[in-house]
């Protein structure tokens, strides 16, 4: 799924509307989204906001941040995924004016209440330094991380099968 048709989705559409697609009809469901909004231009060819789909709001009403966007998103998520089914989401933490911002702990505080269970969080940690000819430091190590959680639309984490008769 994908709003844009450009990019050859299965699915076109919004991920906090999902019209047309059935409910309970998925296994699992993978999420990821932009992980920050329109910073405006700045003077590289790279249009991050449109190239990343980040042209929501992201600004000060939004305390600087995209986790607004998980609760809808979360809502149709539960619809789709079967009994028992997974979600699967990709959710990287940010900094806005020296002000770390952890969209991944918004993530698994709104899924819990939206009925999921959180199951796991496994830490990927990119590979080489964070470089930009603005920094002379990089006072925020968590910035290299990104965090896949897994939850669950149970309320186990475990799936469990009757034995084989």
């Amino acid at each position: 799924m994908d709003i844009d048709p450009k990019y050859k989705p299965m699915i076109v559409g919004d991920n906090r509307k999902m019209k047309g697609v059935p409910s309970a009809h998925f296994g699992v469901v993978i999420f990821d989204p932009p992980h920050v909004g329109p910073q405006g231009r700045d003077k590289s060819r790279k249009r991050f906001d449109v190239d990343f789909g980040a042209t929501v709001e992201c600004g000060k009403k939004q305390n600087w941040n995209l986790s607004y966007l998980y609760p809808p998103f979360l809502k149709q998520a539960k619809r789709v995924l079967k009994p028992d089914g997974l979600l699967l989401a990709k959710v990287t933490d940010m900094v806005n004016n020296h002000r770390s911002k952890w969209p991944h702990c918004d993530f698994m505080r709104m899924a819990e209440e939206s009925g999921f269970t959180v199951c796991d969080l496994i830490v990927k940690i990119r590979k080489g330094p964070m470089l930009s000819n603005k920094w002379e430091n990089a006072h925020h190590a968590r910035k290299r991380h990104s965090f896949w959680i897994i939850c669950r639309n149970s309320q186990e984490c475990e799936r469990f099968r009757s034995p084989a008769r």
